[in-house]
């Protein structure tokens, strides 16, 4: 774990949800299907990666950066800008189930360290690699 004080800021396009807790892939995988959909649909050109932004009590947004952003063109996709002035990051390379394990680490070394969880987690996923059910991903949640 490492925590950076360079600010994260992000605009990303995509769709909001409510999750209860332990259960946020049913409500994140069909935004993140609406969203590829209309990606798609729509002929968006994006940077590729997934953000999923959590924030308060079961509140996700599911979006990415699009390369260029026409307002006509994409009526139906949510604008969200994320920022956090310091947070603290979990690099993961392997498993997805593995998710959980990046934010009990955060959160032990978070208290170590005295400080206080923010209101605002994302998880970044990168790449599938080598066709295995393997991906890069981050997740960083923010800190007081």
């Amino acid at each position: 774990m490492s925590i950076s004080v360079i600010a994260f800021e992000r605009t990303l396009h995509g769709f909001s949800g409510v999750f209860t807790s332990g259960r946020a892939w049913e409500t994140t995988k069909p935004l993140l299907d609406r969203l590829w959909e209309t990606i798609r649909n729509e002929k968006l050109s994006t940077e590729g990666i997934n953000h999923f932004v959590y924030t308060g009590k079961g509140s996700v947004f599911v979006g990415v950066e699009l390369a260029t952003y026409e307002e006509k063109r994409s009526l139906d996709l949510e604008k969200k800008e994320v920022a956090m002035k310091k947070y603290a990051i979990w690099n993961h390379r392997g498993n997805f189930e593995e998710i959980q394990k990046g934010y009990r680490i955060l959160r032990e070394e978070i208290m170590k360290s005295g400080k206080k969880e923010g209101t605002t987690s994302i998880e970044i996923y990168g790449h599938v690699i080598d066709s295995e059910p393997l991906s890069e991903m981050k997740v960083l949640i923010e800190i007081e």
